[in-house]
């Protein structure tokens, strides 16, 4: 679907190595992370149309990928997290005009 020339989704493939600093569990069972990853990241379009009906035109279909996450693992040998997190995507200046998307998300796990 396209919406006045803008597609209705976006397909992205991207490969982030992650560094992740990790406390061990508090008395109460709760371990707090903080993750960080650059990568590389390849979008099937590379025109958007944002909620406030704002273009981003990214030019090129590779983007470089920032990940920032702050989460808790809880549980029985920490077998539930839930995550923070924050995605940056830009050209790195490559290709002109280098706009940018930021996305946030929230993230629950349970490991069986």
């Amino acid at each position: 679907m396209r919406v006045n020339g803008y597609p209705g989704r976006l397909t992205a493939y991207f490969i982030t190595p992650v560094l992740r600093w990790q406390r061990k569990p508090f008395a109460n069972g709760v371990a707090p992370f903080f993750d960080l990853g650059v990568g590389a990241s390849y979008f099937d379009e590379t025109r958007l149309l944002t909620r406030a009906t704002k273009s981003v035109e990214f030019v090129s279909h590779f983007q470089f990928e920032d990940k920032l996450a702050f989460g808790i693992e809880f549980g029985e040998r920490q077998r539930g997290n839930a995550t923070l997190m924050f995605f940056h995507y830009s050209n790195g200046d490559r290709v002109a005009p280098n706009d940018r998307i930021d996305l946030y998300g929230l993230g629950v796990a349970w490991h069986f």
